[in-house]
């Protein structure tokens, strides 16, 4: 299967398991919503048969000394069954955030993966920079999207951003490599050395001195 395909079945399967998680917390939160609703009608009325008895005792001079141990007994009963409702609530939408959050990585893992699988890398650790550089990039557009810059789909921003930014990451023309393939460009080189270590480095220098030490030390390795 072509990545494309692979990031479509993903997608879908995603999708449809999130439809069904979606379709099961609904029909709990209604079931626990009605009981809420039923439980406070039946709260309400029972505070409201109360307060008239209070008011027609008070009417006739007759003190409350103390309250009505049935229907304190109900309001309780009916308290501690809204917490308990309000507890499955929370951990249905615990559920519902935890899956979504998974779903998401995985829809941006993917999105990554295919973005990169026709570059070809100095070294794994080199694909792995390109990875961690590329990321804070993705965003979801309007339409829930995931796109990269300015609204490029995450393959095409990559196309640009990676050759154009960190082509230090990238094997030499027919060069070895991490996931080389045959064609994969490499457009200049940006040397590295441990003069270029100081502090106030930007992300790219200090990316580029860590890719430089790595490639050393598989060179060194070989």
């Amino acid at each position: 299967m072509t990545p494309e395909e692979i990031a479509a079945l993903v997608a879908k399967s995603v999708a449809d398991a999130m439809a069904k998680l979606n379709a099961d917390k609904a029909a709990a939160e209604k079931a626990a919503a009605d009981k809420v609703a039923a439980d406070k009608a039946a709260a309400d009325k029972a505070a409201a048969d109360k307060a008239a008895a209070d008011k027609a005792a008070a009417d006739k001079g007759t003190p409350q000394v103390s309250t009505d141990p049935v229907v304190n007994a109900q309001l309780a009963e009916m308290r501690r069954a809204r917490e308990e409702d309000k507890k499955r609530l929370d951990a249905l939408q615990k559920d519902r955030d935890d899956a979504n959050a998974k779903a998401e990585k995985a829809e941006r893992a993917t999105a990554l993966n295919t973005a990169l699988a026709d570059f070809g890398f100095r070294s794994p650790s080199a694909r792995e920079t390109a990875l961690s550089l590329l990321t804070p990039h993705i965003k979801r557009n309007e339409a829930g999207q995931l796109v990269a810059g300015d609204n490029l789909t995450v393959e095409a921003f990559a196309k640009d951003f990676i050759p154009k930014s960190h082509d230090y990451l990238l094997a030499p023309v027919g060069g070895g490599g991490a996931g080389v393939v045959p064609g994969a460009s490499f457009i200049g080189q940006k040397v590295a050395d441990l003069n270029d270590i100081k502090a106030g480095m930007t992300p790219e220098t200090r990316a580029a001195v860590i890719a430089a030490m790595q490639n050393a030390a598989s060179e060194a390795n070989r």
